[in-house]
């Protein structure tokens, strides 16, 4: 989930998808979770080829997956 205030004030949320683009969701269709920085490292590192997208992740950004 980017940080986007514009689009939370609108209760949407900035997030990157399987494509890798960034698109806004309603909020009511996720969960946010907080994930360990060792979690989100490994994840990005599976999920990211190196330095594709790493820049657009800081320490603080929340990852949010859809309710399946």
């Amino acid at each position: 989930m980017l940080p986007d205030k514009e689009a939370a004030a609108s209760g949407y949320g900035r997030l990157i998808d399987e494509s890798s683009e960034d698109y806004l969701y309603p909020d009511d269709c996720f969960v946010a979770v907080e994930i360990p920085l060792k979690v989100k490292r490994a994840w990005m590192a599976w999920r990211i080829p190196r330095g594709a997208l790493a820049s657009r992740f800081s320490a603080g950004a929340r990852v949010a997956r859809p309710g399946r």
